[in-house]
């Protein structure tokens, strides 16, 4: 659960764009108790981490061997997640594997974009777990919100419109499922210069606004936002040899994958925008969407107690066995 908050805190919590979900968190936070049975919650939460603020992602997570994910007597065959077998454009970013039958990669949605979000949260998190151990800082430091608004000073903007309401769920929910495509096209064309391309994991409306639609009626949108974290090194070489930040490749081609025939009357637009450009109502409803409710305090309240007793015992300090297992 507050590996869980604090994922939802930092914008990383959701499988549909390209970050791990609940249960992908939930496997990788078993694989540091089995690491480190004997330690108490607050130095699991920091070995967690460590854990993964060093791990090379190009080893899967696993929490079991995978000869011991078989299928029970009488099941219908399914593929299994098996590396030797899979081809090349199976292999992902992130690989956490689920325990089992058939075994899956519950991070198959990731991309070079998103693990890349997900290992600066984690080398930040560290810092304050460590902080928080050593008696130099409170726990709620963990859990602050990100404020994806001030990330970067450029995002691309996907507006899906509908005339009506009613006909706006089904084409907003489609188009959220293909973001993932769009942050992936992206990050591999050369010319849009960029180190990684950051999608938030929230959608903003639907909100309606008079007088845009046909013949100045109104008009029933929602937004999303993928923030663009440009490479210098690359950019500066685009200026070098005559050219220019080019997005319209990437764009153009996520277009032409979005299913427009399905959904008539329905309406997809994507662009750049700069920071200020971004509405007022989309900014109010991410920072209103902050604000902790009572579930949130109380599961705050809980982890400030619990780290009162943050001070471990000698049977809770590493052992040689679990700091060679870590390592290994």
């Amino acid at each position: 659960r507050c590996l869980k908050l604090w994922a939802r805190r930092r914008g990383i919590y959701s499988n549909i764009v390209g970050f791990p979900g609940g249960v992908a968190w939930a496997i990788m936070g078993v694989k540091v108790c089995q690491l480190y049975p004997n330690m108490i919650p607050s130095q699991l939460l920091e070995k967690f981490f460590f854990l993964y603020k060093n791990w090379n992602f190009g080893n899967a997570i696993l929490t079991t061997p995978l000869d011991e994910c078989k299928a029970p007597p009488g099941a219908v065959f399914m593929q299994s997640w098996d590396p030797q077998r899979m081809p090349p454009n199976h292999w992902r970013p992130m690989s956490v594997i689920t325990p089992t039958y058939p075994a899956a990669n519950s991070t198959f949605n990731s991309s070079h974009s998103t693990l890349w979000v997900i290992q600066q949260e984690i080398a930040a998190a560290h810092t304050l777990a460590q902080a928080f151990n050593g008696g130099k800082g409170p726990i709620s430091a963990l859990f602050e919100p990100c404020d994806f608004f001030k990330l970067y000073s450029n995002y691309v903007q996907v507006q899906v419109c509908s005339a009506v309401e009613e006909g706006l769920k089904g084409w907003y929910s489609y188009i959220e499922s293909q973001l993932r495509k769009l942050v992936e096209k992206l990050e591999m064309d050369h010319s849009a210069g960029l180190k990684a391309a950051h999608p938030c994991t929230r959608h903003f409306g639907p909100h309606a606004e008079a007088g845009t639609g046909p013949g100045g009626s109104e008009r029933w949108l929602v937004l999303f936002y993928i923030g663009l974290k440009f490479d210098n090194e690359a950019v500066k070489q685009l200026k070098e040899a005559g050219q220019s930040v080019n997005l319209t490749g990437p764009v153009a081609e996520f277009l032409q994958i979005i299913d427009t025939d399905s959904y008539d009357s329905n309406d997809i637009s994507v662009k750049v925008v700069k920071r200020k450009m971004i509405p007022s109502w989309v900014r109010d409803g991410y920072y209103a969407g902050h604000s902790a409710g009572p579930a949130g305090a109380t599961q705050k309240r809980k982890l400030e107690e619990a780290g009162a007793g943050r001070s471990a015992s000698a049977a809770d300090a590493d052992t040689p066995e679990t700091a060679k297992r870590a390592k290994d």
